[in-house]
């Protein structure tokens, strides 16, 4: 019976359901329900509007246009998925999808009121919007967008389909049967992907997945240096700096080791598809290396008490890699996917990933380098940190001459 009196055994059933319910809320908490919020569309409305019979002037394109960013305003914002913004031209609209700034264009064509009056006129072929979904900004939102764009046109020809044969009832003229097909459908949505994924691509999550690898292979990497670093005794601040040094050269190295190693082996072990090896490959470095002096930095000041805060970041940030910031929860975003390390990082490599043109990587260049000096900053100032005398040395202590 003194075994359950223990007190360890008492507080396990408590423990239990305290880290159960964290790593729920890691895991669950910000993605067992995701739903797109304000996603950011791009509109170019060319449509140069036509002539119908019986009803003067006309401009499909405007009309389509009004609907869709009606939609988003007002009472009806709540329901709508998307945030719209007007472009000029399908050229303009395209460079900002490159630049990762929407996830989708729709480009109206000059010709589509034309091409609807011509179905009136006895024409069988349906107007045409082209719709740019940009996949590689986020697959799990592309997917949303496609979906969507597709329920909307299906709303919008609907509409279209009963005014056209309204109007063409009310004028008593007869529809052949080759115009039947092109009425039933006149405005047809045709969906292309731009910057696609790809397969073996991990389904587009691949920069997430990697980024994840480097983030456990900083930890190791930071735990074993400081375990070989506690092993030195020093004297004097001058020592405690060049021990400190030596850490940060071996961070460097086993940075690169981490970065090329994990991506020669997502590439030729798990066939990954890898665009640009060398340039990926040094930017994951770079990030494994701030990751690293983060990790150092800290336990150089708290100690062990540091790990547990790196393994919690783990697990809440892993799910939340995986989704766009407009699907999170509104406190998710802010309280945490606006400022974790490895978001930088995903973002960085997808774009050498999925656009490779070099647009989008500068600001997650310069936070991860951000992170990677004030990391190294803290990481000298624990050579002024008052010694703790009372702490004894291991015995196989080794004493840096400097």
């Amino acid at each position: 019976m003194a075994f359950f009196k223990q007190k360890n055994i008492l507080l396990a059933p408590v423990l239990v359901i305290v880290v159960a319910l964290i790593f729920g809320l890691a895991t669950l908490g910000s993605t067992v329900n995701p739903v797109p919020r304000q996603l950011p569309v791009l509109l170019a409305q060319m449509d140069e509007g036509s002539t119908l019979p019986g009803q003067g002037d006309v401009n499909y394109g405007k009309t389509i246009a009004d609907n869709l960013t009606a939609a988003s305003t007002g009472e009806q914002s709540a329901s709508s998925p998307f945030e719209w913004e007007i472009v000029s031209d399908s050229e303009e609209g395209l460079d900002r999808l490159d630049r990762q700034e929407a996830y989708a264009l729709v480009v109206i064509p000059q010709s589509l009121s034309a091409d609807v009056a011509g179905l009136m006129k006895g024409s069988s072929d349906a107007a045409d919007i082209q719709i740019y979904v940009n996949q590689g900004k986020n697959m799990s939102a592309a997917g949303a967008v496609s979906q969507a764009m597709t329920q909307v046109f299906q709303g919008i020809n609907a509409k279209f389909s009963e005014q056209l044969t309204g109007a063409l009832a009310a004028q008593g003229m007869q529809v052949n049967p080759a115009q039947i097909a092109g009425l039933a459908n006149p405005v047809q949505a045709k969906i292309q992907l731009v910057h696609p994924v790809g397969t073996h691509s991990a389904n587009g999550n691949a920069p997430g997945s990697l980024v994840q690898i480097g983030w456990m292979a900083a930890l190791v990497a930071s735990m074993l240096v400081f375990f070989a670093k506690r092993n030195v005794r020093t004297e004097g601040r001058k020592q405690q700096a060049s021990l400190i040094s030596m850490q940060v050269v071996a961070g460097a190295v086993l940075s690169i080791i981490a970065g090329f190693g994990i991506l020669g082996s997502a590439d030729y072990v798990f066939n990954m598809h890898v665009p640009s090896f060398l340039d990926s490959a040094l930017f994951l470095s770079l990030a494994v290396f701030s990751f690293f002096l983060m990790m150092s930095a800290l336990l150089s000041w708290l100690g062990f008490a540091g790990i547990p805060i790196f393994m919690l970041l783990f697990f809440f940030t892993g799910p939340v890699l995986t989704l766009a910031p407009e699907m999170l929860p509104q406190a998710t975003r802010d309280l945490l996917y606006s400022w974790v390390p490895l978001r930088f990082a995903v973002e960085g490599l997808r774009d050498l990933f999925y656009f490779g043109q070099g647009l989008n990587i500068g600001e997650p260049l310069a936070v991860i380098a951000s992170i990677a000096g004030g990391s190294l900053v803290v990481l000298l100032g624990s050579a002024f940190k008052p010694a703790n005398a009372a702490k004894a040395l291991p015995a196989n202590t080794e004493a840096v001459r400097g």
